[in-house]
């Protein structure tokens, strides 16, 4: 029942706030694009930026309905949609995954699967639009760290085909891997099960620190079908804090700073755990809503698909509420099954289902 800020008051509603009317110390990049939305030329600086308004996504959705809507926003939408056709002819796997979301309402709190919004996808086609730029600008410098993924191997792709049988998802054998997976739509339970199924088969990313000109063997991010950086995040991701620094100094025709240089190399391993602690957190606080939510339902019975199998545990995503749990079963992918809720502790954030013999 409150609000946590990721850093301090004096900088989250302060010194680093995006509340509008403000002037703050940003970097700065302009990105040309070609009419096709391809990426024509780049530059990055330090500059001061005013925020002229503060939009959720629904608000921002909702301007865009208007026929007054702000430019800004109009154009948001067209780059969007151009390098969303970019990402298309790339053979990108664009995954637009299901989330759990809790929402306190008149009956307390509910978990619901998050709808995601055009808008959504627009605005994180700006973020990878500058994390392809700006790997291609630490490539060529000979000195960065690049957001790396290695592609899904052909029996991974022979999985999630016998998943989508299961789920009865359409999926042509003329149809790319890449091509079904970003027509998917998070919003209708059964593409959302094959949306999950389909992150859990790409694993393995990581981060690759190189210095004089020694680009690593395996530098591109496979989901993204470019190469790519993490740097639209330097408040709250801490190698973006170092990467934005070796750009600054490429573009500037400079040496990289001793201090962000050095600290290259230990930054994989940082981050990496980092991720693992975040969803750690994650996961423990949908554990416990999980929990609330299904306290008083103890005997109840729940349609679910499975989502993953392995090592004897599958883990299922429940058609309603939105509750995706593993059971210590070996079950098939994509299989429906019907399961009876039989024990629920809030205070261990735990839940057990058992399931119902057909």
């Amino acid at each position: 029942d409150r609000r946590t800020s990721l850093h301090p008051e004096v900088l989250s509603e302060g010194a680093a706030s995006l509340l509008p009317g403000e002037d703050r110390p940003a970097i700065l990049w302009t990105i040309d694009l070609d009419r096709d939305g391809s990426i024509a030329e780049t530059h990055v600086e330090r500059s001061l930026v005013r925020n002229r308004a503060a939009l959720s996504y629904g608000e921002a959705q909702g301007r865009l309905a208007e026929t007054d809507a702000p430019k800004a926003l109009r154009l948001l939408r067209e780059i969007g949609r151009l390098r969303q056709e970019q990402e298309r002819l790339r053979g990108a796997v664009s995954l637009q995954l299901p989330a759990q979301e809790i929402r306190c309402d008149d009956d307390g709190y509910q978990l619901h699967y998050e709808q995601s919004l055009p808008v959504e996808s627009w605005n994180a086609q700006i973020s990878l639009l500058t994390g392809i730029a700006a790997a291609a600008i630490m490539i060529e410098a000979g000195e960065g760290i690049l957001r790396t993924l290695p592609p899904a191997g052909e029996n991974e792709v022979d999985r999630l085909r016998r998943v989508a049988r299961g789920l009865h998802v359409g999926w042509a054998d003329s149809v790319s891997y890449a091509e079904r997976v970003r027509e998917l739509d998070p919003n209708i339970p059964n593409e959302a099960a094959l949306l999950a199924a389909a992150a859990s088969g790409l694993r393995g990313a990581g981060y690759e620190a190189f210095h004089d000109g020694q680009i690593p063997d395996e530098p591109e991010h496979s989901a993204i079908a470019s190469t790519y950086a993490h740097v639209t995040a330097p408040l709250r991701r801490l190698c973006d804090r170092f990467a934005n620094e070796v750009l600054l100094a490429a573009v500037a025709g400079r040496p990289t700073p001793d201090w962000a240089a050095e600290a290259l190399d230990e930054l994989p391993a940082i981050m990496n755990e980092a991720r693992a602690r975040d969803r750690r957190l994650e996961r423990a606080q949908l554990d416990f809503m999980e929990a609330v939510v299904l306290a008083d339902r103890v005997g109840d019975e729940f349609e679910a698909v499975v989502t993953a199998s392995r090592d004897g545990e599958s883990t299922v995503q429940l058609e309603e509420p939105a509750v995706i749990t593993r059971l210590d079963l070996d079950l098939e992918l994509g299989d429906h099954v019907e399961l009876r809720l039989v024990a629920v502790d809030p205070a261990s954030r735990s839940i057990e289902f058992e399931p119902i013999d057909p």
